[in-house]
């Protein structure tokens, strides 16, 4: 499925200015299945470390609404995770309610990623 960001809303938490660790950030978007939407995401990651630049280390979790039910999932991004990263699907409602496996998640633009499910 492909992810483009509708909102996006930075918190930024003392020390005010800088990236600092405890910063948030929430978003939601559009998902999409061939060009077509069959759903919304919904995203929350708190900054857990912050580096040199503007390199950080994010705890993301994310549920994915879909016509069926929704899917939760929970990882973390470092720097080194600039292209993508790989999360543990947490549980789901709905046909999803036994829902295990994880979620790859790539980035592919500034508002945009694409996530493959790989559910157990």
């Amino acid at each position: 499925m492909v992810s483009r960001n509708e909102e996006d809303t930075f918190i930024d938490n003392a020390p005010r200015q800088q990236f600092s660790q405890g910063d948030e950030l929430a978003v939601n978007g559009k998902l999409f299945r061939r060009g077509h939407r069959v759903g919304r995401v919904d995203v929350y990651a708190t900054f857990t470390e912050v580096g040199p630049g503007e390199t950080a280390a994010l705890q993301i979790t994310f549920t994915a609404t879909l016509p069926q039910g929704q899917i939760t999932a929970t990882g973390v991004a470092g720097p080194q995770d600039q292209a993508g990263f790989e999360a543990a699907i947490t549980g789901g409602t709905g046909a999803y309610s036994r829902a295990r496996g994880e979620v790859r998640v790539v980035l592919t633009g500034p508002t945009t990623s694409e996530l493959t499910y790989h559910l157990q």
